[in-house]
């Protein structure tokens, strides 16, 4: 069985020595170790696309896949079955596809010898041009904006870059919620629905038609502290931001909370395990939708923070990503070979 690594060095945990243990447990395997996307750019075009390999694994962050998958597309290649490595800080994806350690992760390909491993189709949404398990503005896209500013203010320091949850939670309260506090509220968006029949979810947790609404309906309009869309429930360090998704087949879980960061604040415990219902929270499933802001914000896909928006437009993509079942591996055969 063919396969292809990609290993970010810049992902949090992504090094020299998870090559090295990768190359140990996979000798045959096409490994690239990379620093910039035109790195990994260069490898998927002149090593992958040639001869896509059955099984591509890419080790790092969400922001790492989301750049992987999207020059896939664009290259017009499709590989048998495509994973994430958890190196990176918050790994959303990896979460949900319930990726095991890196080295748990390899041991179990390295076992299937020329067996392809059992994958499950996941379905994923398009925000200008990229392809992502989720996105969105709000506290969200600041803190990881905050976060990024707080690296590169205090250079490579370990107790910024290796910190994990720390260095998120630390960015959080030093700075998106003081800023968050001196600032003008949140920005206004207005939430169009370019689906002919979108859902709503009741406060019983059931998807239920909107009566005449469709295409070109104003589904909300007022204060989005946190607005997004996601085909994932989790995002970053486990926290249940889509509690919907796969509520109904072919659709996002779009989410837009109004509460102001105090209240949000005090509620952290009932947002991270995706209770509901809370006050001012808002829940819909939706094929393609508009986001409209007041003024410019923080957008973020995949983790990665694109910059300021006035508008931006989400949809279900039309193809499916091929995502190792890394659950299926509980069999015992494999579970004793790995």
């Amino acid at each position: 069985m063919t396969v292809a690594v990609l290993i970010n060095l810049r992902s949090r945990r992504g090094s020299e020595e998870t090559a090295d243990l990768v190359r140990s447990l996979l000798p045959k395997a096409r490994i690239a170790l990379t620093r910039t996307l035109d790195e990994a750019r260069a490898w998927l075009r002149d090593t992958v696309a040639p001869h896509p390999p059955r099984v591509l694994l890419s080790g790092g962050g969400d922001g790492t896949a989301v750049n992987v998958l999207t020059e896939m597309r664009a290259l017009g290649v499709r590989v048998g079955a495509f994973g994430v490595l958890p190196l990176g800080t918050g790994n959303a994806w990896a979460h949900e596809m319930r990726t095991p350690a890196v080295a748990t992760a390899v041991r179990r390909i390295a076992a299937l010898g020329d067996v392809a491993p059992p994958v499950r189709a996941f379905r994923m949404i398009e925000v200008e041009g990229r392809l992502t398990p989720f996105a969105g503005s709000g506290w969200d896209a600041e803190i990881v904006a905050d976060y990024q500013r707080m690296v590169a203010e205090h250079g490579n320091l370990e107790s910024q870059t290796k910190a994990g949850v720390l260095g998120y939670m630390r960015s959080l309260f030093t700075r998106t919620i003081p800023n968050q506090m001196r600032g003008n509220g949140a920005p206004r968006v207005r939430l169009v629905s370019l689906d002919d029949e979108p859902r709503v979810i009741d406060r019983h947790g059931k998807p239920v038609r909107i009566e005449g609404a469709g295409h070109g309906t104003v589904l909300y309009e007022g204060p989005g502290s946190v607005a997004g869309c996601g085909t994932t429930s989790t995002l970053g360090l486990g926290m249940k931001v889509f509690p919907f998704v796969g509520a109904m087949p072919g659709r996002m879980e779009v989410r837009i909370y109004a509460a102001s960061v105090l209240e949000a604040t005090l509620n952290i415990p009932n947002i991270w395990r995706g209770a509901h219902p809370l006050a001012l929270d808002h829940h819909w499933l939706l094929r393609r939708c508009r986001m409209e802001y007041d003024r410019e914000v923080q957008v973020e896909i995949g983790g990665d923070v694109i910059g300021p928006r006035r508008s931006v437009e989400y949809a279900v993509a039309d193809e499916q990503v091929p995502t190792i079942d890394w659950s299926s591996f509980a069999a015992p055969r494999l579970a004793a070979r790995a």
